[in-house]
């Protein structure tokens, strides 16, 4: 990300954090366990999230709603947005490069939105299901019931299946989740930790003693050569 974008987002935080509706809730940690993929070990959390105050915006959707009006007026153009995906499982089967490149606008905008390394969100969703139409599509799921491109839990992440199938809804959840983390723990390596091996066991071990397939996830989505470098 170049410097006048980090200067953006880091101008864009200190407004946020200034405004007195913005105020800090309490943080409940989810206990260890797998909590987005297939790639998750140990027993499975309790499924709680952090919460914000009922009706307001935390600090994640001020913040964004901030830098992606920044972006918009600076690049001319709406940097949330984009056109529907087709709803995978009501389409003929497409190839993994068709997929990805029908998904890939929108991953490039949510990237923007939440000041993501380019291609960052691409190459989770790239792990978790290969944009293979059986997966993509919720035909083929993964252990425990995950579904959809990026391979949401049934258990803590959206109502059904069908909106973890939806890429229109599945992506930007998932962005806004892995930008959670990115906020909570301090650097996206943590943050694909927590999507992957869940932020309880990050919170209790450190990204350091993870698994050794939680470490090989995080090498493999540095390792893709669309994304841009991050620590």
């Amino acid at each position: 990300m170049s410097l006048a974008a980090l200067a953006v987002v880091g101008v864009a935080a200190v407004i946020v954090l200034m405004r007195p509706e913005t105020r800090r809730t309490g943080d409940s940690v989810a206990p260890g366990g797998p909590i987005l993929g297939t790639g998750g070990t140990g027993p499975a959390p309790t499924p709680t999230e952090p919460t914000e105050a009922p009706g307001e915006p935390g600090i994640i959707e001020q913040l964004t709603s901030t830098v992606s009006e920044w972006f918009a007026a600076l690049g001319g153009g709406d940097v949330t947005g984009a056109g529907p995906i087709p709803y995978p499982s009501e389409t003929p089967e497409r190839s993994p490069t068709e997929w990805r490149s029908l998904m890939r606008p929108l991953f490039r905008r949510q990237e923007k939105a939440y000041a993501m390394p380019t291609g960052f969100l691409e190459a989770i969703a790239d792990r978790e299901s290969r944009f293979r139409h059986d997966i993509v599509s919720g035909q083929l799921k993964g252990g425990v019931g995950e579904a959809g491109v990026m391979q949401l839990h049934p258990a803590y992440h959206l109502s059904s299946d069908r909106e973890r199938i939806d890429p229109n809804i599945s992506i930007p959840y998932a962005a806004k989740y892995l930008a959670k983390n990115y906020v909570r723990f301090g650097t996206w390596e943590e943050a694909i930790a927590a999507y992957n091996w869940g932020p309880g066991n990050v919170e209790r071990a450190g990204v350091e003693n993870a698994p050794a397939a939680v470490k090989e996830y995080i090498a493999w989505v540095k390792g893709r050569h669309y994304v841009e470098p991050f620590v």
